[in-house]
Protein backbone atom coordinates (compact mmCIF):
# COMPACT_ATOMS: atom_id res chain seq x y z
CA UNK A 1 0.00 0.00 0.00
CA UNK A 2 2.81 2.43 0.86
CA UNK A 3 4.56 1.65 -2.45
CA UNK A 4 1.35 2.21 -4.42
CA UNK A 5 0.92 5.51 -2.63
CA UNK A 6 4.42 6.59 -3.65
CA UNK A 7 3.82 5.58 -7.29
CA UNK A 8 0.50 7.45 -7.39
CA UNK A 9 1.98 10.53 -5.73
CA UNK A 10 4.85 10.73 -8.23
CA UNK A 11 3.03 9.68 -11.39
CA UNK A 12 -0.10 11.74 -10.83
CA UNK A 13 -3.82 11.11 -10.89
CA UNK A 14 -6.56 11.13 -13.49
CA UNK A 15 -8.59 14.32 -13.67
CA UNK A 16 -12.29 14.44 -14.58
CA UNK A 17 -12.86 13.98 -18.30
CA UNK A 18 -9.39 12.59 -18.98
CA UNK A 19 -8.68 9.14 -20.47
CA UNK A 20 -8.13 6.17 -18.14
CA UNK A 21 -4.66 6.43 -16.57
CA UNK A 22 -2.09 3.66 -16.08
CA UNK A 23 0.43 5.02 -13.59
CA UNK A 24 2.62 1.92 -13.99
CA UNK A 25 4.50 -0.07 -11.34
CA UNK A 26 7.38 2.37 -10.73
CA UNK A 27 7.67 6.02 -9.67
CA UNK A 28 8.51 8.35 -12.60
CA UNK A 29 9.47 5.41 -14.87
CA UNK A 30 5.85 4.24 -14.89
CA UNK A 31 5.49 1.72 -17.74
CA UNK A 32 8.90 2.51 -19.28
CA UNK A 33 10.40 -0.97 -18.87
CA UNK A 34 7.43 -2.75 -20.48
CA UNK A 35 7.34 -0.01 -23.14
CA UNK A 36 10.93 -0.77 -24.16
CA UNK A 37 10.54 -4.53 -24.01
CA UNK A 38 7.40 -5.05 -26.12
CA UNK A 39 5.21 -2.04 -26.81
CA UNK A 40 2.61 -4.07 -28.69
CA UNK A 41 1.98 -6.42 -25.78
CA UNK A 42 1.83 -3.52 -23.33
CA UNK A 43 -0.76 -1.63 -25.38
CA UNK A 44 -2.87 -4.73 -26.06
CA UNK A 45 -3.18 -5.30 -22.33
CA UNK A 46 -4.14 -1.66 -21.72
CA UNK A 47 -6.64 -1.80 -24.58
CA UNK A 48 -8.34 -4.83 -23.05
CA UNK A 49 -8.65 -3.03 -19.69
CA UNK A 50 -9.53 0.48 -20.83
CA UNK A 51 -10.63 0.50 -24.47
CA UNK A 52 -9.04 2.37 -27.37
CA UNK A 53 -7.94 5.52 -25.50
CA UNK A 54 -5.81 5.59 -22.35
CA UNK A 55 -2.81 7.37 -20.86
CA UNK A 56 0.49 5.83 -19.75
CA UNK A 57 3.21 7.37 -17.63
CA UNK A 58 6.55 6.65 -19.37
CA UNK A 59 9.77 8.10 -17.94
CA UNK A 60 7.98 11.10 -16.50
CA UNK A 61 5.91 11.80 -19.62
CA UNK A 62 2.17 11.34 -20.02
CA UNK A 63 1.50 9.48 -23.27
CA UNK A 64 -2.11 9.14 -24.42
CA UNK A 65 -2.64 6.38 -26.96
CA UNK A 66 -5.47 6.51 -29.50
CA UNK A 67 -5.80 3.04 -31.04
CA UNK A 68 -8.99 3.13 -33.15
CA UNK A 69 -7.95 3.88 -36.77
CA UNK A 70 -11.26 5.69 -37.31
CA UNK A 71 -9.96 8.29 -34.84
CA UNK A 72 -6.60 8.75 -36.57
CA UNK A 73 -7.86 11.47 -38.97
CA UNK A 74 -9.04 13.63 -36.06
CA UNK A 75 -5.68 13.37 -34.32
CA UNK A 76 -3.74 14.15 -37.50
CA UNK A 77 -5.86 17.15 -38.49
CA UNK A 78 -5.55 18.94 -35.11
CA UNK A 79 -2.29 20.64 -36.07
CA UNK A 80 -2.94 23.70 -33.91
CA UNK A 81 -3.38 21.71 -30.71
CA UNK A 82 -1.08 18.78 -31.55
CA UNK A 83 2.45 19.65 -32.69
CA UNK A 84 5.26 17.48 -34.02
CA UNK A 85 7.91 20.20 -34.27
CA UNK A 86 9.26 20.12 -30.71
CA UNK A 87 9.37 16.32 -30.69
CA UNK A 88 11.21 16.14 -34.02
CA UNK A 89 13.73 18.79 -32.94
CA UNK A 90 14.44 16.96 -29.68
CA UNK A 91 14.89 13.56 -31.33
CA UNK A 92 17.14 14.97 -34.04
CA UNK A 93 19.46 16.82 -31.64
CA UNK A 94 19.80 13.82 -29.31
CA UNK A 95 20.37 11.27 -32.06
CA UNK A 96 22.59 13.13 -34.50
CA UNK A 97 24.43 15.47 -32.17
CA UNK A 98 23.79 18.81 -33.84
CA UNK A 99 23.23 21.95 -31.77
CA UNK A 100 19.70 22.77 -30.69
CA UNK A 101 19.99 26.13 -32.44
CA UNK A 102 19.93 24.47 -35.86
CA UNK A 103 16.18 23.99 -36.04
CA UNK A 104 15.59 27.66 -35.20
CA UNK A 105 17.92 28.74 -38.00
CA UNK A 106 16.23 26.53 -40.59
CA UNK A 107 13.13 27.40 -42.55
CA UNK A 108 10.70 24.49 -42.48
CA UNK A 109 9.17 25.80 -45.68
CA UNK A 110 12.56 25.65 -47.44
CA UNK A 111 13.24 22.12 -46.19
CA UNK A 112 9.81 20.88 -47.28
CA UNK A 113 10.35 22.52 -50.68
CA UNK A 114 13.51 20.43 -51.06
CA UNK A 115 11.58 17.29 -50.24
CA UNK A 116 8.88 18.22 -52.71
CA UNK A 117 11.37 18.96 -55.50
CA UNK A 118 13.28 15.71 -55.17
CA UNK A 119 11.28 13.10 -53.24
CA UNK A 120 7.70 13.30 -54.52
CA UNK A 121 6.63 10.27 -56.55
CA UNK A 122 6.82 12.22 -59.84
CA UNK A 123 10.34 13.50 -59.11
CA UNK A 124 12.32 10.44 -58.03
CA UNK A 125 13.22 9.23 -61.53
CA UNK A 126 16.87 10.35 -61.40
CA UNK A 127 17.45 8.89 -57.92
CA UNK A 128 15.72 5.66 -58.90
CA UNK A 129 17.88 5.30 -62.00
CA UNK A 130 21.04 5.96 -60.00
CA UNK A 131 19.95 3.38 -57.41
CA UNK A 132 19.45 0.82 -60.21
CA UNK A 133 22.92 1.56 -61.58
CA UNK A 134 24.52 1.10 -58.17
CA UNK A 135 22.60 -2.13 -57.55
CA UNK A 136 23.63 -3.40 -60.97
CA UNK A 137 27.32 -2.90 -60.12
CA UNK A 138 26.89 -4.74 -56.82
CA UNK A 139 24.96 -7.67 -58.28
CA UNK A 140 27.44 -8.05 -61.14
CA UNK A 141 30.27 -8.44 -58.63
CA UNK A 142 29.54 -11.96 -57.43
CA UNK A 143 31.43 -15.25 -57.91
CA UNK A 144 29.93 -18.19 -59.78
CA UNK A 145 28.27 -21.18 -58.14
CA UNK A 146 26.10 -21.35 -55.07
CA UNK A 147 27.13 -18.88 -52.39
CA UNK A 148 25.95 -19.29 -48.78
CA UNK A 149 25.04 -16.26 -46.74
CA UNK A 150 22.83 -14.67 -44.14
CA UNK A 151 19.93 -12.79 -45.66
CA UNK A 152 19.75 -9.69 -43.45
CA UNK A 153 23.51 -9.17 -43.67
CA UNK A 154 23.38 -9.59 -47.47
CA UNK A 155 20.46 -7.17 -47.85
CA UNK A 156 22.18 -4.66 -45.55
CA UNK A 157 25.36 -4.66 -47.65
CA UNK A 158 23.50 -4.27 -50.94
CA UNK A 159 20.98 -1.65 -49.83
CA UNK A 160 23.40 0.43 -47.78
CA UNK A 161 26.03 0.52 -50.50
CA UNK A 162 23.66 1.24 -53.39
CA UNK A 163 21.38 3.66 -51.55
CA UNK A 164 24.14 5.65 -49.86
CA UNK A 165 26.26 6.06 -52.97
CA UNK A 166 23.19 6.96 -55.04
CA UNK A 167 22.44 9.80 -52.62
CA UNK A 168 25.85 11.01 -51.49
CA UNK A 169 28.19 9.95 -54.32
CA UNK A 170 30.46 7.04 -55.14
CA UNK A 171 32.81 5.78 -52.46
CA UNK A 172 30.89 6.88 -49.37
CA UNK A 173 29.50 3.44 -48.51
CA UNK A 174 32.61 1.40 -47.82
CA UNK A 175 32.84 -1.47 -45.35
CA UNK A 176 33.93 0.87 -42.54
CA UNK A 177 30.91 3.09 -43.17
CA UNK A 178 28.51 0.15 -42.99
CA UNK A 179 30.02 -1.08 -39.72
CA UNK A 180 29.83 2.43 -38.26
CA UNK A 181 26.24 2.80 -39.40
CA UNK A 182 25.27 -0.51 -37.82
CA UNK A 183 26.91 0.43 -34.50
CA UNK A 184 25.18 3.81 -34.55
CA UNK A 185 21.81 2.36 -35.53
CA UNK A 186 21.91 -0.34 -32.83
CA UNK A 187 22.19 2.34 -30.15
CA UNK A 188 19.71 4.73 -31.79
CA UNK A 189 16.88 3.93 -29.34
CA UNK A 190 19.13 4.83 -26.39
CA UNK A 191 20.26 8.06 -28.06
CA UNK A 192 16.64 9.06 -28.65
CA UNK A 193 15.89 8.23 -25.02
CA UNK A 194 18.53 10.77 -24.00
CA UNK A 195 21.56 8.60 -23.19
CA UNK A 196 24.66 10.67 -24.14
CA UNK A 197 26.63 9.21 -27.05
CA UNK A 198 29.85 9.33 -25.02
CA UNK A 199 28.40 6.73 -22.64
CA UNK A 200 27.68 4.25 -25.45
CA UNK A 201 30.59 2.16 -26.70
CA UNK A 202 32.09 3.55 -29.92
CA UNK A 203 28.87 5.37 -30.85
CA UNK A 204 30.34 8.87 -30.82
CA UNK A 205 33.26 7.71 -32.96
CA UNK A 206 30.85 6.06 -35.42
CA UNK A 207 28.68 9.16 -35.52
CA UNK A 208 31.69 11.36 -36.24
CA UNK A 209 32.96 9.06 -38.99
CA UNK A 210 29.60 8.95 -40.74
CA UNK A 211 29.00 12.68 -40.40
CA UNK A 212 32.38 13.38 -41.97
CA UNK A 213 31.70 11.04 -44.88
CA UNK A 214 28.26 12.37 -45.79
CA UNK A 215 29.05 15.99 -44.89
CA UNK A 216 31.73 16.30 -47.59
CA UNK A 217 29.91 17.08 -50.85
CA UNK A 218 31.11 14.89 -53.72
CA UNK A 219 30.94 15.89 -57.40
CA UNK A 220 28.55 13.03 -58.20
CA UNK A 221 26.24 13.53 -55.21
CA UNK A 222 22.54 13.58 -56.02
CA UNK A 223 20.85 16.88 -56.78
CA UNK A 224 18.88 16.48 -53.54
CA UNK A 225 22.00 16.23 -51.36
CA UNK A 226 23.73 19.01 -53.30
CA UNK A 227 20.77 21.32 -52.67
CA UNK A 228 20.79 20.50 -48.97
CA UNK A 229 24.53 21.25 -48.86
CA UNK A 230 24.01 24.65 -50.49
CA UNK A 231 21.18 25.45 -48.12
CA UNK A 232 23.10 24.57 -44.95
CA UNK A 233 26.38 26.20 -46.04
CA UNK A 234 26.65 29.58 -44.32
CA UNK A 235 23.40 29.02 -42.43
CA UNK A 236 24.78 26.64 -39.80
CA UNK A 237 28.26 25.58 -38.69
CA UNK A 238 30.18 23.02 -40.71
CA UNK A 239 29.77 20.49 -37.89
CA UNK A 240 26.02 21.04 -37.74
CA UNK A 241 25.79 20.70 -41.54
CA UNK A 242 27.55 17.35 -41.33
CA UNK A 243 25.23 16.19 -38.55
CA UNK A 244 22.14 17.23 -40.52
CA UNK A 245 23.37 15.21 -43.51
CA UNK A 246 23.96 12.30 -41.13
CA UNK A 247 20.29 12.59 -40.22
CA UNK A 248 19.40 12.15 -43.89
CA UNK A 249 21.67 9.09 -44.14
CA UNK A 250 19.92 7.46 -41.19
CA UNK A 251 16.48 8.35 -42.53
CA UNK A 252 17.37 6.86 -45.92
CA UNK A 253 18.72 3.56 -44.57
CA UNK A 254 17.42 2.62 -41.12
CA UNK A 255 13.97 1.55 -42.31
CA UNK A 256 14.66 0.79 -45.98
CA UNK A 257 17.09 -2.01 -45.12
CA UNK A 258 14.68 -4.02 -42.91
CA UNK A 259 11.81 -3.28 -45.34
CA UNK A 260 13.84 -4.85 -48.16
CA UNK A 261 14.77 -7.79 -45.94
CA UNK A 262 11.19 -8.59 -44.92
CA UNK A 263 9.85 -8.18 -48.45
CA UNK A 264 12.44 -10.58 -49.84
CA UNK A 265 12.14 -13.03 -46.94
CA UNK A 266 8.34 -13.26 -47.15
CA UNK A 267 8.40 -13.67 -50.93
CA UNK A 268 11.06 -16.38 -50.77
CA UNK A 269 9.13 -18.24 -48.07
CA UNK A 270 5.83 -18.20 -50.00
CA UNK A 271 5.82 -20.21 -53.23
CA UNK A 272 2.65 -18.53 -54.50
CA UNK A 273 4.09 -15.07 -53.97
CA UNK A 274 7.39 -16.13 -55.55
CA UNK A 275 5.70 -17.52 -58.67
CA UNK A 276 3.48 -14.45 -59.18
CA UNK A 277 6.33 -12.00 -58.71
CA UNK A 278 8.76 -14.00 -60.83
CA UNK A 279 6.18 -13.76 -63.63
CA UNK A 280 6.03 -9.96 -63.32
CA UNK A 281 9.81 -9.70 -63.28
CA UNK A 282 10.19 -11.93 -66.32
CA UNK A 283 7.69 -9.75 -68.21
CA UNK A 284 9.96 -6.75 -67.65
CA UNK A 285 12.63 -8.38 -69.83
CA UNK A 286 15.52 -7.10 -67.73
CA UNK A 287 14.34 -3.48 -67.85
CA UNK A 288 13.54 -1.70 -64.59
CA UNK A 289 12.65 1.83 -65.59
CA UNK A 290 9.57 3.74 -64.51
CA UNK A 291 7.18 2.03 -66.94
CA UNK A 292 8.32 -1.50 -66.09
CA UNK A 293 8.21 -0.93 -62.34
CA UNK A 294 4.73 0.57 -62.55
CA UNK A 295 3.39 -2.68 -64.01
CA UNK A 296 4.68 -4.76 -61.07
CA UNK A 297 1.51 -4.37 -59.02
CA UNK A 298 1.85 -7.75 -57.29
CA UNK A 299 5.30 -6.78 -56.08
CA UNK A 300 3.83 -3.49 -54.84
CA UNK A 301 1.24 -5.43 -52.86
CA UNK A 302 3.90 -7.83 -51.55
CA UNK A 303 5.93 -4.87 -50.24
CA UNK A 304 2.87 -3.35 -48.56
CA UNK A 305 2.04 -6.67 -46.92
CA UNK A 306 5.62 -7.03 -45.65
CA UNK A 307 5.42 -3.49 -44.23
CA UNK A 308 2.09 -4.30 -42.58
CA UNK A 309 3.68 -7.18 -40.71
CA UNK A 310 6.97 -5.50 -39.82
CA UNK A 311 6.16 -1.84 -39.16
CA UNK A 312 6.40 -0.64 -35.58
CA UNK A 313 6.21 3.10 -36.20
CA UNK A 314 4.87 5.44 -33.53
CA UNK A 315 3.25 8.74 -34.50
CA UNK A 316 3.65 11.26 -31.66
CA UNK A 317 2.26 14.76 -31.13
CA UNK A 318 2.68 17.18 -28.22
CA UNK A 319 -0.39 18.93 -26.84
CA UNK A 320 0.27 22.67 -27.19
CA UNK A 321 -2.82 23.81 -25.26
CA UNK A 322 -5.53 22.01 -23.30
CA UNK A 323 -8.37 20.74 -25.47
CA UNK A 324 -10.98 18.00 -25.74
CA UNK A 325 -10.41 15.28 -28.34
CA UNK A 326 -13.69 14.16 -29.92
CA UNK A 327 -13.76 10.54 -31.08
CA UNK A 328 -15.62 8.96 -33.99
CA UNK A 329 -17.55 6.84 -31.48
CA UNK A 330 -18.89 9.96 -29.76
CA UNK A 331 -16.50 9.79 -26.80
CA UNK A 332 -14.61 12.86 -25.60
CA UNK A 333 -11.34 13.06 -23.69
CA UNK A 334 -9.67 16.07 -22.08
CA UNK A 335 -5.93 16.40 -22.75
CA UNK A 336 -3.41 18.50 -20.83
CA UNK A 337 -0.82 20.84 -22.30
CA UNK A 338 2.46 18.94 -22.56
CA UNK A 339 0.82 15.52 -22.91
CA UNK A 340 1.90 13.32 -25.81
CA UNK A 341 -0.79 11.89 -28.08
CA UNK A 342 0.33 8.72 -29.85
CA UNK A 343 -0.88 6.49 -32.67
CA UNK A 344 0.53 2.97 -32.90
CA UNK A 345 -0.58 1.43 -36.22
CA UNK A 346 1.18 -1.85 -35.36
CA UNK A 347 -2.06 -2.88 -33.67
CA UNK A 348 -4.23 -1.62 -36.55
CA UNK A 349 -2.12 -3.74 -38.90
CA UNK A 350 -3.11 -6.79 -36.85
CA UNK A 351 -6.80 -6.01 -36.48
CA UNK A 352 -8.70 -9.09 -37.77
CA UNK A 353 -11.68 -6.89 -38.69
CA UNK A 354 -9.45 -5.10 -41.20
CA UNK A 355 -7.13 -7.98 -42.06
CA UNK A 356 -8.55 -11.51 -41.76
CA UNK A 357 -5.85 -13.89 -40.50
CA UNK A 358 -3.70 -10.89 -39.62
CA UNK A 359 -0.54 -12.85 -38.77
CA UNK A 360 -0.63 -14.65 -42.13
CA UNK A 361 1.41 -13.20 -45.00
CA UNK A 362 -0.87 -12.70 -48.01
CA UNK A 363 1.11 -11.14 -50.84
CA UNK A 364 -1.94 -9.98 -52.85
CA UNK A 365 -3.83 -8.51 -49.88
CA UNK A 366 -3.45 -4.94 -51.18
CA UNK A 367 -4.42 -5.53 -54.81
CA UNK A 368 -7.27 -3.06 -55.27
CA UNK A 369 -8.58 -3.67 -51.77
CA UNK A 370 -10.35 -1.28 -49.41
CA UNK A 371 -10.56 -1.83 -45.67
CA UNK A 372 -13.52 -1.30 -43.35
CA UNK A 373 -14.10 -1.18 -39.59
CA UNK A 374 -17.60 -1.15 -38.14
CA UNK A 375 -18.84 -0.74 -41.70
CA UNK A 376 -16.82 2.44 -42.30
CA UNK A 377 -13.93 2.80 -44.74
CA UNK A 378 -10.59 3.17 -42.97
CA UNK A 379 -8.34 5.71 -44.67
CA UNK A 380 -5.36 4.88 -42.45
CA UNK A 381 -5.48 1.11 -42.55
CA UNK A 382 -1.77 0.94 -43.47
CA UNK A 383 0.63 3.42 -41.89
CA UNK A 384 4.24 2.22 -42.12
CA UNK A 385 5.49 5.75 -42.88
CA UNK A 386 3.64 7.68 -40.18
CA UNK A 387 0.91 10.18 -40.98
CA UNK A 388 0.05 13.85 -41.32
CA UNK A 389 2.83 16.43 -41.08
CA UNK A 390 5.32 13.81 -39.86
CA UNK A 391 4.73 11.35 -42.69
CA UNK A 392 8.08 10.25 -44.10
CA UNK A 393 8.89 12.48 -47.11
CA UNK A 394 11.11 9.76 -48.57
CA UNK A 395 8.42 7.08 -48.64
CA UNK A 396 8.10 7.01 -52.44
CA UNK A 397 11.85 6.62 -52.93
CA UNK A 398 12.08 3.98 -50.17
CA UNK A 399 9.30 1.93 -51.76
CA UNK A 400 10.97 2.19 -55.18
CA UNK A 401 14.35 1.18 -53.81
CA UNK A 402 12.90 -1.94 -52.18
CA UNK A 403 11.07 -2.76 -55.39
CA UNK A 404 14.22 -2.32 -57.49
CA UNK A 405 16.30 -4.47 -55.18
CA UNK A 406 13.88 -7.40 -55.06
CA UNK A 407 13.16 -7.27 -58.80
CA UNK A 408 16.79 -7.00 -59.88
CA UNK A 409 18.00 -9.67 -57.49
CA UNK A 410 15.36 -12.21 -58.52
CA UNK A 411 15.91 -11.35 -62.18
CA UNK A 412 19.60 -12.16 -62.03
CA UNK A 413 19.89 -14.77 -59.30
CA UNK A 414 18.48 -18.00 -58.09
CA UNK A 415 17.82 -17.36 -54.40
CA UNK A 416 16.74 -19.97 -51.84
CA UNK A 417 16.10 -19.86 -48.12
CA UNK A 418 17.74 -22.72 -46.25
CA UNK A 419 15.06 -22.49 -43.55
CA UNK A 420 11.52 -21.30 -44.29
CA UNK A 421 10.91 -20.44 -40.63
CA UNK A 422 11.32 -16.69 -40.49
CA UNK A 423 12.61 -14.95 -37.35
CA UNK A 424 10.59 -12.83 -34.95
CA UNK A 425 10.54 -9.04 -34.97
CA UNK A 426 12.97 -7.20 -32.71
CA UNK A 427 10.39 -5.46 -30.52
CA UNK A 428 13.05 -3.40 -28.73
CA UNK A 429 12.96 -0.94 -31.64
CA UNK A 430 9.19 -0.43 -31.50
CA UNK A 431 8.30 3.16 -32.27
CA UNK A 432 11.20 3.79 -34.66
CA UNK A 433 9.78 2.36 -37.89
CA UNK A 434 10.32 -1.02 -39.57
CA UNK A 435 11.37 -3.60 -37.01
CA UNK A 436 14.47 -5.64 -37.93
CA UNK A 437 14.62 -9.42 -37.43
CA UNK A 438 15.64 -10.76 -34.04
CA UNK A 439 18.02 -13.17 -35.81
CA UNK A 440 19.31 -13.69 -39.34
CA UNK A 441 18.20 -16.26 -41.93
CA UNK A 442 20.49 -18.67 -43.77
CA UNK A 443 20.13 -18.65 -47.56
CA UNK A 444 22.06 -19.34 -50.74
CA UNK A 445 22.24 -17.66 -54.14
CA UNK A 446 23.88 -18.01 -57.53
CA UNK A 447 23.78 -16.18 -60.82
CA UNK A 448 21.32 -17.45 -63.38
CA UNK A 449 22.94 -18.97 -66.43
CA UNK A 450 21.40 -16.37 -68.73
CA UNK A 451 21.45 -13.39 -66.37
CA UNK A 452 20.69 -10.18 -68.20
CA UNK A 453 22.42 -6.84 -67.97
CA UNK A 454 19.87 -4.52 -66.41
CA UNK A 455 18.58 -1.66 -68.51
CA UNK A 456 17.73 1.38 -66.42
CA UNK A 457 16.13 4.69 -67.15
CA UNK A 458 13.54 7.14 -65.97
Amino acid sequence: MIWNGIVNAVNGARRPGEPPLEVGPLPWLGSALAFGKNLGDLLRGCQQRHGDVFTLVVAGKRMTFVLDPLDFPEVLRRVEELSFVEIADDISAKAFGHSRAVEKQMSQEAVHAQYSSHLKAANIGALSARMAEELSLILDDAPGGWQPGELFAFVSRCMFSAGTDALFGSGVAGADALRAFQRFDRQFPLLVAGVPARLLARVERSRQLLAGLVGALRPDASAFIAERDRYFTGLVSELDKQRMQLGMLWAAQANTIPAAFWTLAFVLADRHARAAIDEEIAAAGGRFGKDELKKMVKLDSAISEALRLSSGSLTIRRVTRPFVLALESGGRHALREGDRVCLFPYLTHRDPELYPEPEHYQFDRFLGKQFFKRGKKVGFALMPYGGGVSMCPGRFLAHEEVKLFVAMLLDRYEVELLDDRLPSLDQRRAGLGILPPLSDVAFRYRRKAAARATAVGP
